[in-house]
């Protein structure tokens, strides 16, 4: 996925390792927009107001709460499943290996927790997909559509009423709280991820957004590193593009993140009915197959396009 160019509203700069894209002053920080080789907004980081630091400030009480009141980190530091130095859980709705969507075993286990959490973090869940609304409207609507039906305990069947799942993330079934004190990512992928549509991630903390911490994004031969602010939402297909983010480099600050996004698999199981791809037959399986490039055309033909 090569990029033909970065919204004019904000400085860029050739450095070492990529491009940097600034995001000017802390207060009003820059948005920024990348669009791909056919046009399509395939990043976007969104600008600061007054509230930014509300948002940071929200965060980060909420999470140092959520990580006293867990029984214990979903994953910690040193676990072979961990993408950084940091601990971390994630709460979301699912469908791997089950016949219906449930929550995961670590939200079930502290859902008292979870939903004190998503309580606090309400303005933040808000001001993302408020964003992402405004931003990516025909994808936002397909999410929208997804979760309905997956959180709908008459579908598929509406004689069989499947037990009731909180919808806590707005359209999105899931988040990850990267706990700091000081998140580093290294370079992956999010398979697990929808494939044609955005993950979300705001980071939280105290640190010099113009030196630390910076979100690295490789487009097609290009490394492009995004100054990113405490309490900014960013959006990308991080299940396409590869994506780490740069080490902390005051002794004294702080940095954690929230990560919003959807599972393909739930995307699958209601595009079939609400059935799994195991229970269909050979037929439908190759038909399946068949239709695959025409619904990576339609999906894809939800993204925003370039202005002419």
């Amino acid at each position: 996925m090569g990029y033909t160019g970065i919204s004019r509203t904000v400085q860029t700069a050739a450095v070492e390792g990529g491009i940097l894209i600034s995001a000017g002053e802390s207060g009003s920080s820059l948005a920024a927009e990348v669009y791909d080789a056919d046009g399509l907004l395939v990043i976007y980081r969104s600008f600061g107001n007054r509230s930014t630091q509300l948002y940071n400030n929200t965060l980060l009480s909420a999470v140092h709460k959520l990580h006293s009141h867990l029984k214990s980190p979903e994953v910690k530091q040193g676990d072979k499943r961990c993408r950084g130095h940091y601990d971390w859980s994630s709460f979301m709705i699912h469908n791997s290996y089950v016949e219906y969507p449930q929550h995961n075993a670590h939200m079930e286990e502290n859902m008292d927790a979870v939903l004190t959490f998503a309580d606090e973090i309400a303005p933040v869940v808000s001001l993302v997909n408020i964003i992402f609304k405004q931003r990516f409207p025909l994808v936002f609507y397909r999410y929208n559509d997804v979760m309905s039906k997956v959180t709908q305990s008459t579908f598929p069947n509406p004689h069989v009423e499947r037990p009731s799942l909180h919808q806590l993330w707005g359209v999105f079934a899931s988040i990850a709280i990267n706990f700091g004190s000081s998140v580093i990512t290294l370079p992956h992928k999010d398979p697990d991820n929808y494939a044609y549509g955005y993950c979300v991630v705001v980071a939280f903390g105290t640190f010099d957004f113009t030196k630390s911490a910076h979100l690295i994004i490789e487009v097609g031969d290009e490394n492009l590193i995004f100054e990113l602010p405490p309490g900014i939402p960013i959006f990308f297909p991080s299940a396409l593009l590869i994506h780490w983010n740069s080490r902390i480099v005051g002794p004294h600050e702080y940095r954690g993140s929230v990560v919003f996004w959807t599972s393909g698999k739930l995307f699958r199981w209601v595009d079939l009915g609400g059935r799994l791809v195991k229970s269909l037959t050979e037929e439908e399986k190759q038909q399946r197959r068949k239709r695959t490039a025409d619904v990576a055309q339609h999906a894809m033909s939800l993204y925003p396009r370039r202005p002419l």
